[in-house]
């Protein structure tokens, strides 16, 4: 094997700040590029370790290659660390590869890979696979502890999947591991992403029967649970409930209130929360404008939105978003103000936000083509498109989000409306979007019989950062 100098090391060390290691190991281990089997052994268990906690998948699982093919043997800690930074990169296909891997190098997982390998499915957000590594961890004997229970029951709430995440936490008493505050905050979570107040409420109530203090996340869940609902009665009860808990108060939970309030186009009432902000010494912040400029256009007040618009202009370190925009259009639009309409819709796109489908709605329910400029018209008719392409992708029909780009194409260059689209391009069957990703195709490694399986194509080169020598002379190796 070719010796790695030190910049090498020092290169794939660089991210978690470990340059004075790194040269300590050169100096140790390598010499003139000599060293021991063991050393080596430890050098690179090292290395991988250190790779994996700066997240770089590839320099881990680039390392581990070239370890193997070094004929040196590795062990549970270096496969669970290359796992741990496919997870880290969110990768589950990778972090998989890696799992059977193991088992071909006859080195057996423990419940810290199966955890691992789930915890990459759940950043991945991808519930069927954590759920099916779940079933497989307890299939092959290993006995799923709280950090498993809990990243499955985090993954579903926050996917709003509350019944998968109930019944998950039954499954859970059933092995006899106690819940956490955090589980219990995922739950409370899950039942505010599906706006039911009732059972936020009900698995409130269960985590003070277990002994556990709520704290903030789970009240602001709740009041959030409420406010989705337009609750505002609701909502301010649990606030109260928070501050004589002696919670610590924080501008979310305002903020929720807030968005209560704005539900139901309760202007008075949220600006009253708003100066609530400013009472308690904090520092209002862009959700909290948005949740205001939202109940102006909700009651249809244009210039109580614009007083609140320019307030968030005037605020320090805050600038308004698309959200911010599209709720001063939607109380301009409810107004019939079509002048203000242009305005804001020019300053919009001048300050650098595209509008969305959403701005798109606004103009069409507010106005006929004749109410536009020609500026504006080309810009509902741009929106018009943008709206259909975004339709067309969610139902998975690439083709029709290809015409009606092509079409968004021609009305920004002309201006006329786009015709109907043709027969064969009218909507399909479901299939995966130009440029999907894939499950990628892995570096192999030997199996337990010693044969390695040919890999599906050449093997990317590490970044030229990374050593002195050419990349293909390293594969060489």
């Amino acid at each position: 094997m070719g010796a790695l100098d030190q910049n090498s090391i020092e290169g794939l060390a660089d991210r978690e700040g470990q340059r004075a290691r790194c040269r300590r190991d050169a100096g140790r281990g390598l010499g003139a590029g000599r060293q021991e089997h063991a050393q080596q052994d430890m050098f690179y268990h090292r290395l991988i370790h250190c790779c994996a906690k700066a997240g770089s998948p590839d320099g881990a699982c680039w390392l581990l290659e070239r370890m193997v093919r070094s004929r040196m043997q590795p062990n549970a800690v270096t496969f669970n660390s290359v796992i741990d930074a496919c997870a880290k990169a969110a990768d589950p296909q990778r972090a998989a590869f890696w799992f059977d891997q193991m088992l071909a190098n006859n080195v057996q997982p423990s419940a810290i890979t199966y955890n691992t390998v789930i915890n990459s499915c759940a950043r991945a957000r991808d519930t069927a696979s954590a759920e099916a590594w779940m079933r497989r961890m307890i299939d092959d004997g290993v006995e799923p502890g709280l950090l498993s229970f809990g990243t499955l029951i985090d993954v579903f709430a926050k996917a709003g999947k509350l019944t998968r995440a109930e019944e998950w936490f039954d499954e859970m008493l059933k092995f006899g591991v106690r819940p956490d505050a955090v589980t219990f905050n995922a739950l409370i979570n899950a039942c505010a992403k599906v706006s039911d107040p009732t059972r936020a409420e009900h698995w409130l109530f269960q985590m003070e029967e277990a002994g556990l203090r709520p704290d903030e996340k789970s009240y602001n869940s709740v009041i959030n649970a409420c406010a989705k609902l337009g609750l505002y009665e609701q909502a301010e009860h649990w606030f109260g409930e928070m501050v004589r808990a002696g919670i610590r108060i924080d501008t979310i939970g305002f903020a929720s209130v807030m968005h209560a309030c704005a539900k139901v186009g309760d202007v008075a009432r949220a600006e009253h929360w708003f100066d609530e902000i400013l009472r308690y010494k904090l520092v209002p912040n862009l959700v909290c404008y948005n949740t205001m400029l939202h109940a102006c256009a909700q009651k249809g007040d244009f210039a109580a939105s614009e007083v609140w618009f320019r307030r968030l202009l005037a605020s320090v370190g805050l600038q308004p978003n698309k959200i911010s925009f599209n709720s001063i259009l939607s109380a301009a639009a409810k107004q019939g103000n079509v002048p203000q309409v242009k305005y804001w819709l020019d300053r919009m796109v001048l300050s650098g936000i595209h509008p969305d489908s959403v701005t798109s709605c606004t103009l069409a329910r507010a106005f006929s083509p004749t109410d536009l400029d020609g500026n504006s018209r080309a810009w509902a008719q741009i929106l018009a498109c943008s709206t259909i392409i975004e339709a067309y992708n969610k139902a998975g029909n690439p083709s029709g989000a290809t015409y009606w780009a092509a079409q968004r194409t021609k009305a920004r260059n002309r201006g006329s409306t786009p015709p109907p689209p043709r027969e064969d391009l009218a909507p399909r069957a479901a299939h995966p979007l130009p440029g999907a990703r894939e499950a990628p195709q892995w570096l192999p490694c030997p199996r337990a019989d010693g044969r390695s399986q040919a890999p599906p194509q050449p093997p990317p080169a590490p970044p030229a950062s990374w050593l002195k020598k050419p990349a293909q002379q390293v594969w060489a190796l």
